[in-house]
């Protein structure tokens, strides 16, 4: 469980990076690579800052999943494949978010209970 959340995150974050490289943001996409490093310490912040770049992350998806729909249709480009691969990008952005919730995965991190 835990490999395949670091494995979730680190795709996510590829693809984000990308993403801002692709819009000449790079100073951000720059940002979105070394924000994940944060896991590397063992401690309750780090996954609520990783939780939080995620679930901005997944905001930034749906943006321009409906930006670049809509773009499509008002040029009556074929626009469904790009929903559907974007809206598989947001589901996997926000399972990230979820699965780093799971003890098995977060044992380590010397998480305060409530």
């Amino acid at each position: 469980m835990k490999k395949i959340t670091f494995i979730l995150i680190g795709l996510n974050t590829i693809m984000l990076s990308a993403h801002l490289s692709r819009m000449e943001l790079n100073i951000l996409a720059l940002l979105a690579i070394i924000i994940p490093l944060v896991l590397f310490y063992k401690n309750t912040i780090s996954i609520q800052i990783v939780q939080t770049y995620l679930v901005l992350a997944g905001v930034e998806w749906i943006r321009t999943m409906f930006s670049y729909t809509m773009q499509r249709i008002e040029l009556n480009e074929p626009w469904l494949r790009l929903a559907i691969i974007l809206g598989l990008i947001v589901i996997s952005t926000f399972a990230s978010v979820y699965l780093l919730t799971f003890k098995k995965v977060t044992k380590d991190y010397n998480i305060i209970s409530n």
